[in-house]
């Protein structure tokens, strides 16, 4: 993996890349605000996407009012959690029981502001795909090589990792803090 400056824009990038492949050319068109949650280190990457994950990412991220950036960190993050955790701890039936529960508003602005593009109140604009703007941690956590295809396999958990990713946020806690907890607390009754 390689790290860039883009200069124009003072912004530094990360780009994966299969071991020997020379690094693509990252676009960076418009700025990294209000594609990461605050806090998180906003980082590009260019995924490795054919013609028809392109098609599904940018179809999913306009069914749920969202860009494609928003979309991918959060399904990303939600299902990276979700599978650590295995499907025999009933996670999922504690977080949609957590989803009645009213949405408490973040208190820092940045938050509230990513709560706000999280829950599709924002302008998407145009996506720049195959490029996309991720969080530091999630790339890393992924060994710098985004697997695209298990979000996409996840689409219909968007509605539960977004109520849980805005539940989060007026917590004042990451998504996957949210869910660890979530997980925890239906072992400890």
């Amino acid at each position: 993996m390689t790290t860039e400056t883009n200069s124009v824009r003072g912004a530094s990038g990360l780009v994966a890349m299969p071991g020997g492949a020379s690094e693509p050319t990252v676009r960076r068109l418009s700025a990294p605000a209000g594609r990461c949650r605050p806090g998180d280190i906003a980082r590009w990457t260019c995924l490795q996407l054919s013609p028809a994950q392109g098609n599904e990412l940018r179809d999913a991220a306009t069914a749920g009012r969202v860009s494609v950036d928003v979309w991918l960190a959060v399904m990303l993050e939600f299902t990276g959690v979700i599978d650590m955790l295995g499907s025999d701890h009933g996670v999922r039936d504690r977080l949609r029981a957590l989803q009645d529960e009213p949405m408490m508003i973040a208190a820092l602005p940045g938050w509230r502001t990513w709560q706000t593009y999280v829950a599709g109140r924002a302008p998407t604009g145009r996506d720049e795909l195959p490029e996309v703007v991720l969080p530091e941690r999630l790339l890393a956590s992924a060994g710098g090589a985004v697997d695209v295809s298990r979000a996409l396999r996840a689409v219909e958990d968007w509605p539960l990792a977004r109520s849980c990713e805005l539940l989060a946020c007026g917590h004042g806690q990451s998504l996957e803090v949210f869910v660890l907890r979530a997980a925890l607390a239906g072992a400890c009754c």
